[in-house]
């Protein structure tokens, strides 16, 4: 309300990065060190969020490309890992319970990779019996906390597209350039807290995230474990750096001094690229209306909301996106245009259809030559009408010279290297062949409505298929392929994405959790009372 959505959307995806020295030092605190030591701890490990890497989460290339949920989660769990600690130390104390259960909640709700990684972390903590009563009630109470979330999540996992078909290899990413560097400076600030047991728990943190970053990557991207590996050697080092400060002060030695700032320097070693960062995030942040390319994307747009209302899809040009402002670019289409919707985008991202878009992706892309091509272009044609799909837009001149050329195609407007083509498409709704088609289509973001003129019949929906969709003037609703289907009982069908039984479960352990988490801090109050304290 204050920002406005645009600029609240880039305030917001950049909270993880500005919050991450807090967390950090935070952390630190807790190994325990002396505040100079804290701060070169703190320092270093903000070196880990200038590492090159722009894909794996946590940093700054991360975050510029779209990571920042990860990096948000990833900050609050430094913080959870942190609170551990201090509960482990104080297991009595304010907040004891609180900001664990708090912060491991709230890691959660942000992304499932870095909740695993902490839980993973703090587990051996298990162990001690000062931290087992915060750790075990973080992770029960934390759990029922996000059962709005997490139960949906976890019992409609079977109609999650797996998105990792080709393993990344995990031996390049153990030991890349700047960590290498870093590493012995890292080892030798472990050694120097080998006896610290916050100090063990942070140094098992990264070892065992090394570890499972290995697993194989088919449910998970598994190599996103790595990046607490690098913040672990990062934090080490930055330890170091302070230890061999402070003994410099104690014993008055220059030596030990000059030697601090050169292993800081190796440590930030990783920020001399700020000014390709800078240049990184003037390109994402700057706004795609002040981009030199605008005006072509602006007569794409003004192009659809000329035509009819229709589904859309696009040839795939990473090389082309990129240069207009996104390699996304086209997703953002309903942002201007709402009565088109996309085969593409949110699709591609949260449901079965995910894997129908990607093959067309890889299909139409590979830029294929002669009979080849022709055939390509007509099955992916077919594919694509199947979908609902009435507007095309090719960006290869060689693509809309064969397009053009293929029956039923109708080439509609060119701007900018956008060519508008109409294709040969199945309607949203189909009734069986040989039957009315049904009327007064409308398909918004959570809803389908039309007039079935073939009552008793299934009609099939080019909609993804959910157990969440719920029929008014119909029956036997369920999955066609992808999508759905139903048979209308009246002739007015109304399609509504609702809650079902798990979302009600979900929500009804959240409240339920809430209960058991006030019920916890009361008794921890009692715990903290000075009749208890005395016996």
């Amino acid at each position: 309300p204050v920002l406005g959505f645009l600029p609240a959307m880039k305030v917001m995806s950049v909270l993880g990065v500005l919050c991450f020295p807090f967390a950090t030092y935070w952390l630190a605190a807790e190994l325990p060190l002396k505040r100079v030591a804290r701060a070169t701890a703190m320092v270093a490990s903000c070196g880990f969020l200038f590492t090159q890497f722009p894909n794996l989460g946590g940093n700054i290339p991360s975050t510029l490309g779209g990571e920042f949920a990860y990096g948000i989660s990833m900050t609050l769990s430094v913080a959870y890992l942190a609170s551990v600690l201090r509960a482990m130390r104080n297991p009595l104390g304010l907040g004891a319970t609180v900001l664990p259960t708090l912060l491991l909640t709230a890691t959660a709700l942000s992304h499932t990779i870095t909740t695993i990684a902490v839980v993973l972390g703090v587990a051996p903590l298990l162990l001690d019996l000062r931290a087992r009563r915060p750790i075990l009630i973080s992770w029960i109470v934390g759990f029922m906390l996000t059962g709005f979330w997490s139960v949906p999540f976890v019992l409609r996992t079977g109609y999650m597209w797996a998105p990792f078909p080709d393993p990344v290899a995990w031996t390049p990413h153990v030991l890349p350039l700047l960590v290498a560097l870093v590493l012995p400076v890292g080892i030798a600030g472990a050694w120097a807290l080998r006896k610290s047991r916050p100090a063990q728990v942070v140094g098992w943190t990264g070892a065992v995230c090394l570890a499972a970053a290995a697993f194989p990557q088919d449910a998970f991207y598994s190599l996103r474990f790595m990046p607490y590996w690098y913040l672990t050697v990062f934090l080490f080092a930055g330890a170091a750096a302070g230890l061999a400060l402070e003994r410099a002060v104690e014993k008055r030695s220059a030596a030990h001094g000059i030697g601090a700032i050169l292993l800081m320097a190796l440590a930030l070693a990783g920020t001399a690229r700020w000014g390709v960062l800078d240049r990184w995030a003037e390109h994402e942040f700057g706004g795609l209306e002040s981009a030199p390319s605008w005006p072509a994307v602006e007569g794409l747009i003004d192009t659809l909301r000329s035509l009819p209302p229709g589904r859309v899809y696009w040839e795939d040009d990473a090389s082309l996106f990129s240069r207009l402002g996104s390699r996304n670019l086209l997703t953002l289409l309903p942002y201007w245009v709402p009565e088109h919707d996309l085969l593409g985008g949110l699709w591609v991202e949260s449901s079965p259809t995910a894997g129908v878009s990607r093959g067309l992706d890889a299909r139409t892309g590979r830029g294929a030559e002669g009979a080849e091509a022709d055939a390509m272009w007509a099955a992916a044609l077919d594919e694509m009408g199947a979908l609902g799909v009435g507007y095309f837009i090719a960006v290869r001149p060689s693509s809309v010279e064969r397009l053009v050329a293929m029956p039923g195609v109708t080439p509609l407007a060119t701007t900018g290297p956008f060519a508008v083509l109409g294709i040969p498409h199945q309607p949203l709704v189909q009734a069986p062949p040989g039957e009315p088609v049904a009327r007064d289509v409308f398909v918004s973001d959570s809803g389908v409505r039309f007039r079935a003129m073939a009552v008793g019949r299934p009609h099939r929906v080019a909609v993804s298929y959910f157990p969440n969709w719920q029929v008014e003037g119909g029956t036997d609703l369920r999955a066609d392929g992808t999508m759905m289907s139903v048979v209308p009982t009246e002739e007015d069908v109304v399609l509504r994405f609702g809650r079902t039984g798990t979302d009600v479960a979900g929500w009804l352990l959240t409240l339920f959790g809430v209960v058991v988490f006030l019920r916890s801090e009361e008794h921890t109050s009692e715990l903290q009372s000075p009749d208890h304290l005395v016996c």
